[in-house]
């Protein structure tokens, strides 16, 4: 049932925060549920995209206006997990036909496209990422659009809603709502500690991803 997790991580937190008694609470739920909101993307911001897909969304269809889909367009302007990085894959479909899969480049390196073998057209589509927008490079624009995947900022969590990240970091996401509220606290020492645990579990797990793996954005063909 929806919210049964959230309702054990609360209290499990209150656990940590030797907070039991449920008719005097040191720290309101409303305190608790805003420290497991912030632990979420905070989480999500450290680890690695291939921790991440339970967050990955689609937007299809989106219009590519002004030569580009702007961050604001997606996931109902409610945010991109990682920014620049949040974006997974972009599909393009110029003339609104013929969808082709695009090719991220470095802002920086936009000069080189001017090159004959390095260029752009409508079977060989690139992009880059730059002030929260995908700046897509075709021939064809008029009545163009991408599907763009990418990580969702979720939904809060709250009593009836769980969290998106999985199950198995949420010993990771108890450490940071931890941290947080022990700062409110002013017990620094405990905070520091909750959150460097947090920091070399997320550590662990982004170390067993080995170099070939890039940055977690799908090959597409």
């Amino acid at each position: 049932m929806a919210g049964e997790i959230t309702t054990d991580l609360l209290d499990q937190l209150s656990v940590r925060l030797e907070d039991n008694d449920a008719e005097n609470p040191i720290f309101e739920e409303k305190d608790r549920l805003n420290w497991l909101i912030k632990a979420q993307i905070y989480v999500a911001t450290m680890l690695h995209q291939n921790y991440l897909t339970e967050f990955e969304e689609t937007e299809e269809a989106v219009a590519v206006a002004d030569q580009a889909v702007a961050f604001s367009a997606l996931n109902d302007g409610n945010g991109v997990i990682q920014g620049k990085e949040g974006i997974v894959n972009v599909k393009v479909y110029p003339g609104g036909t013929g969808g082709k899969w695009s090719i991220e480049i470095d802002a920086k390196d936009l000069k080189n496209t001017e090159n004959s073998l390095m260029g752009y057209s409508d079977t060989r589509i690139k992009h880059y990422i730059w002030n929260e927008k995908v700046h897509v490079l075709c021939d064809t624009y008029a009545a163009t659009t991408a599907d763009v995947y990418f990580l969702a900022v979720p939904a809060d969590i709250a009593r009836g809603v769980d969290p998106v990240l999985n199950k198995a970091h949420h010993e990771i996401l108890l450490d940071v709502a931890e941290s947080y509220a022990w700062r409110i606290d002013r017990k620094m020492d405990r905070a520091d500690k909750a959150l460097t645990n947090a920091h070399n579990q997320i550590k662990i797990l982004n170390d067993k991803v080995t170099p070939a793996q890039g940055t977690g954005k799908k090959v597409r063909s």
